[in-house]
């Protein structure tokens, strides 16, 4: 009878630090007064309305957007459930990666991510937010041993959100086997038993994943959404996934698609990309809203033969090196950006219009927002940057000399566990392979895709000085235990 009220509390105090790290991370939506909008939020507001099948932008977060308005008549409630859904999985890792965890701790790492890129993420009507919940979910799956709540709950989460982000058929794969390599090389002594477990847990992770982008070809492409278009009543659309148009694009301006059009050409003739009547550029460089779109017949045959073309690179030993050569020459341009991007006040008469769709005082709203006014440009920026710079100049050099300060007081000590390293090493490598993959593939200029898993360094930086902390505790525990031995053996 005596453990039942001391769970209840428990249980309130979590639940209490849960909301308050919400209402914490929500404060920049609050501010504002509207949820974020960057150029393609538009394009998202006006799928979402009419549920429209698009070939560039993820369809499930397109049936997010929508189910949203359709449900709460408001734009307002989308930055909250990203919030939620966010928060789950850092509360999550929070409880996993300290020996000894309490609602502090986590309210400390939420408390200290609000001065990073995370709120301008996760309260922009974007799915960015989604490629560092999948690469958390994978980073708890291999790392730590879960309950099975915690791994249903993440399984469910990982199936809803891994297909909002057509860059994740990249980065995720890569995500774990880099963690896997991590995880059985530091735990060498278990390693059998290790891959047993991690095999176990991952296949069904990456069922999930496939399930998850079949689920985004299909979740929109009722017939009835054609009937406007040359498409046929009740054809099928055909897939015409503007990342396999990326690879061309990628291979053509590092100067390689020449050399494997060489080996591609010979045996697929008839294919768009051979036809020797068009230059490069203009196979190439289509127009994203005029050209790059599905019920542009021209662009379905174009987009089939691309398609075609990147799945036959992946047999040309010359594509690697191309990737290579790509990722050098690119994605250096990108990682060199820490900052979030500018939120620039949008307009437009085809906003207006879609925000009163919405509902009549959605408008409104926008346009009493900060954004709205300008306010999260110029000088902010300038602002901005000044806490960017204490992070990456005092911040993360002071970690990195406290924890040398340590490794030579305690000789001998470990400072932190195998699954802390893992998790250390962990975050800053999935920055280092979304920057990479987008860098490479999409536009290297472009800070949004840094920003999106920028905060996850900063999240490692938390974690370790928490961990030093919880090392100086735990010391200094034991040493007053020592004392207290020798004390009674006298």
């Amino acid at each position: 009878m005596t453990n039942r009220p001391i769970s209840t509390k428990k249980i309130f105090i979590s639940l209490a630090a849960f909301v308050t790290s919400l209402l914490l991370l929500q404060l920049l939506s609050l501010h504002n007064g509207f949820p974020l909008l960057l150029a393609d939020s538009k394009s998202y507001l006006m799928m979402g309305l009419k549920f429209l099948e698009n070939s560039h932008w993820s369809n499930t977060y397109i049936y997010f957007v929508g189910k949203n308005i359709e449900v709460f008549k408001t734009l307002s409630w989308l930055p909250m459930i990203q919030n939620l859904l966010i928060l789950s999985v850092i509360y999550s890792i929070s409880r996993l990666a300290f020996s000894h965890y309490n609602n502090l701790k986590y309210l400390i790492v939420i408390a200290g991510l609000l001065f990073t890129a995370l709120p301008w993420i996760s309260n922009v009507i974007m799915s960015d937010i989604s490629t560092t919940i999948c690469l958390l979910i994978i980073l708890m799956v291999i790392n730590y041993k879960l309950s099975r709540g915690m791994y249903l709950w993440l399984c469910i989460l990982f199936f809803a959100v891994a297909s909002w982000h057509q860059s994740h058929i990249a980065i995720l794969p890569l995500f774990t086997a880099f963690i896997i390599c991590i995880k059985l090389s530091l735990e060498r002594k278990y390693a059998k038993e290790q891959f047993l477990r991690i095999i176990k847990s991952i296949i069904p992770l990456f069922v999930l994943f496939i399930a998850s982008f079949w689920l985004e070809k299909n979740i929109l492409n009722q017939p009835q959404l054609h009937t406007k278009t040359k498409i046929q009543k009740k054809s099928k659309p055909k897939d015409i996934t503007s990342g396999y148009y990326f690879v061309g694009v990628r291979m053509w301006e590092v100067g390689e698609l020449d050399n494997l059009l060489a080996t591609f050409c010979p045996d697929n003739a008839g294919n768009y990309l051979c036809d020797p009547n068009n230059p490069f550029q203009i196979k190439i460089k289509l127009n994203k809203a005029v050209d790059r779109k599905q019920e542009n017949i021209e662009y379905q045959k174009f987009s089939s033969d691309n398609k075609e073309f990147a799945l036959a690179c992946l047999t040309i030993p010359r594509f690697y090196y191309a990737l290579f050569k790509a990722a050098l020459l690119r994605s250096p341009k990108l990682l060199k950006h820490t900052e979030i991007p500018d939120y620039y006040p949008l307009e437009g008469i085809t906003l207006k219009r879609n925000l009163k769709r919405v509902s009549k005082k959605e408008w409104i709203k926008f346009s009493n927002s900060r954004q709205y006014q300008g306010s999260y440009i110029g000088p902010f920026i300038s602002r901005y940057a000044i806490v960017d710079k204490i992070w990456w100049l005092l911040i993360l050099p002071v970690s990195v000399l406290i924890f040398v300060y340590l490794r030579f007081k305690f000789k001998g000590q470990r400072i932190l566990s195998n699954d802390m390293w893992i998790t250390i090493i962990s975050l800053f490598a999935a920055h280092i392979i979304n920057t990479v993959i987008c860098g490479t593939f999409s536009n290297a200029e472009n800070v949004r895709y840094s920003a999106r898993t920028i905060w996850l360094i900063n999240l490692a930086i938390i974690l370790l000085l928490l961990s030093f902390n919880e090392f100086r505790i735990n010391h200094q525990s034991s040493q007053d235990e020592t004392n207290r031995t020798d004390t009674l053996s006298e």
